[in-house]
């Protein structure tokens, strides 16, 4: 079975805050992401990690959708 690497194609990834929180942000802009009108900030880093993950899977099922 091939298992596909779509880690390359991730469009999201955390960082600590100065405020010592987790946020999720958006590599290409570096901008925090906002889900539903909220910013995706003052996260703890096990839910920030959940929800770049989650986004990243998303985005790479898109693609996969678009190329095949």
């Amino acid at each position: 079975m091939l298992i596909e690497d779509d880690s390359e194609l991730d469009q999201y990834d955390i960082r600590r805050s100065p405020a010592g929180q987790w946020e999720v942000y958006h590599l290409s802009t570096g901008l925090v992401v906002v889900l539903n009108g909220s910013p995706l900030r003052g996260l703890y880093v096990e839910e920030a990690q959940q929800v770049a993950g989650l986004l990243n899977e998303e985005q790479a099922r898109q693609a996969r959708g678009r190329t095949h």
